[in-house]
């Protein structure tokens, strides 16, 4: 798990099936390659997260927790398509730091904001002010990334 950065589809379009989304995406930006999921994990999913309103068959039918990933050596970025969002997953204590793991993911961002999707902050679920959405985001993740050093401290382990 990392720094995760939600934005909440726009209104109207939480049952568009999230291939579309994908597929949209992927077109912009080819370096992404979607994770291919096994069946039965994928059903375990759906089971899991279905809804009263969502049962398990349109959970997969729309393609929610569809996952489109893009690494390099030091770097990656996991985009996750669900019911009512798409989350940007960035990894704990990026060898660049914070700021730039943001700036790398700005593009990616911004493609969604384009599409009417809400930046939101992913503790409170409030919408982030567009004004300077960069410097929030670079301040939540700093404060995150503070966090996994602590807790890696307090067991002993190594932050991951």
């Amino acid at each position: 798990m990392g720094f995760e950065i939600v934005l909440q589809k726009p209104t109207g379009t939480e049952l568009r099936d999230n291939r579309l989304w994908a597929a949209q995406f992927c077109a912009h930006f080819p370096q992404f390659e979607a994770f291919v999921v096994e069946p039965d994990a994928l059903r375990e999913m759906a089971t899991e997260c279905a809804t009263d309103d969502l049962t398990p068959e349109q959970f997969i039918e729309r393609g929610h927790g569809l996952q489109l990933n893009w690494e390099r050596d030091d770097f990656w970025i996991r985009v996750e398509l669900w019911n009512g969002d798409v989350t940007l997953v960035l990894p704990n204590l990026p060898d660049a730091g914070a700021a730039a793991a943001i700036v790398e993911a700005r593009p990616f961002i911004e493609h969604f904001l384009a599409l009417g999707f809400v930046l939101t902050d992913g503790w409170t679920g409030e919408a982030i002010p567009m004004g300077d959405w960069q410097a929030s985001l670079v301040n939540a993740y700093a404060r995150r990334q503070g966090q996994v050093e602590r807790v890696a401290k307090l067991v002993g382990g190594t932050a991951v």
